[in-house]
């Protein structure tokens, strides 16, 4: 009966890449300057694009997550069966226990250095005291104490 969604931020560039694989995440740079030989670069971070990015983020979340599971066992439940990628999408049945959910959440993550964004509810009460630049931005709030959030490809007549 209460939802709870949330998205990690930048969660690619969150994720090191250890120093051995370095080496093959090597780009060339010249500026523009074609008379000298280019700068080589490598990444330290993965990286949006590259195709092993998604499996080795997951890897190290759902490794973090089972480290911690005795003590955040409803986070490392949610990590494990209620994520897509970056996304975390769950639901419990009292606005107590998702803000508990919430709470755990965010404690397991910040610990491998993951921040959550774009917290909503059906709930007002469940995302009350998050801060609004960490809300879902379209959110619509109701007098029913429930909230929904507008399509993307949905525009208002108005906004035109």
């Amino acid at each position: 009966p209460v939802a709870l969604s949330s998205d990690i931020s930048e969660m690619f560039l969150q994720v090191s890449i250890r120093g051995t694989g370095r080496p093959f995440h090597r780009f060339l740079w010249h500026s523009f300057d074609t008379s000298r030989e280019p700068d080589v670069y490598e990444l330290q971070r993965l990286l949006f694009g590259n195709k092993a990015s998604p499996f080795c983020s997951q890897y190290v979340l759902q490794t973090h997550a089972a480290s911690y599971s005795a003590k955040y066992p409803k986070a490392a439940e949610t990590v494990a069966r209620s994520m897509y990628v970056d996304d975390v999408l769950d639901s419990a049945e009292t606005v107590e226990d998702a803000k508990l959910l919430r709470s755990q959440l965010l404690e397991l993550l910040d610990k491998a250095g993951f921040k959550l964004r774009q917290w909503s509810s059906n709930k007002i009460k469940v995302i009350e005291d998050v801060p609004p630049k960490d809300r879902l931005s379209k959110v619509i709030f109701s007098n029913d104490s429930t909230q929904r959030s507008r399509p993307l490809a949905w525009r208002s007549v108005e906004a035109s």
